[in-house]
């Protein structure tokens, strides 16, 4: 695990992002974190990904674009093939160590072979409503879920009430309008492209950061802020928004630096 900088970490106590690289040597430990759920997005290599409670497990292919949800309570242990896997972790609210809890049973031994049990093929047996989390890949070419109140694209991928995350494409040479959130926070990490970002509060104190592929920042509830994507191509930004985000009239429109 990697903090993203600055230091302190761009984070808050309902909900942070950080930086993952696995092992190709051997799977993960089994785990559970008991108090907070828990979403990785693929940015890098493949793998695969146990989740289990009960009686009821499955193993969910890791491929860059895929978003699973891990919600607090639910066992899990991971695998990369060949390469590094190399993922964010959103963690609803911040992870806590005292929170992480070593799994009682594991998929894969610490050669990465499968440990017998009774089922060998649970995916396809498994509810869609059992509760073990979300699977969802990012189709950058799908439309839109809708128009963010910014002007900026935005995919939807799996969230809990604590927290969630999602996709954000500003095309380039474009700027965001600029809005000021009533009640949520933000965490967001670039994914590609260059541009801009301006903040600024009530009290008249602004900044202006350039940012690039792996700059992650924060938006307080209340600040100011609208964004940029330089000419020479689109701005990607994967967001985490504490708790999840409540529908479009949650952010208001507010004077910005740039028109």
């Amino acid at each position: 695990m990697r903090l993203l900088p600055p230091d302190p970490r761009p984070s808050f106590p309902e909900g942070e992002i950080v930086h993952a690289t696995t092992l190709t040597t051997k799977p993960s430990d089994s785990a559970k974190v008991t108090d907070a759920g828990e979403l990785f997005y693929v940015l890098e290599g493949e793998g695969e990904l146990w989740r289990a409670t009960g009686d009821l497990e499955e193993v969910v292919p890791l491929r860059p674009g895929c978003c699973v949800s891990i919600p607090a309570g639910i066992e899990y242990q991971y695998i990369a093939r060949r390469t590094p896997l190399k993922f964010l972790v959103a963690t609803a609210p911040r992870f806590h160590e005292r929170s992480w809890v070593k799994g009682e049973r594991r998929y894969w031994d610490e050669h990465g072979n499968v440990v017998p049990r009774r089922s060998q093929r649970p995916g396809p047996s498994v509810p869609k409503d059992a509760g073990l989390g979300e699977t969802k890949n990012l189709l950058r070419d799908a439309a839109p879920d809708y128009p963010a109140p910014d002007g900026s694209e935005i995919r939807l991928l799996p969230t809990f009430k604590e927290g969630g995350l999602a996709h954000c494409t500003l095309p380039a040479g474009k700027f965001s309008r600029p809005v000021r959130h009533r009640t949520v926070k933000e965490v967001w990490y670039v994914l590609s492209g260059r541009g801009r970002v301006w903040r600024g509060r009530a009290d008249d104190e602004e900044d202006v950061v350039n940012v690039v592929p792996g700059t992650c920042l924060t938006i307080p509830t209340g600040v100011s802020f609208q964004f940029r994507a330089q000419d020479d191509g689109p701005v990607e930004i994967m967001i985490g928004t504490f708790p999840a985000w409540p529908g479009p009239n949650e952010a208001e429109p507010v004077e910005g630096r740039w028109t």
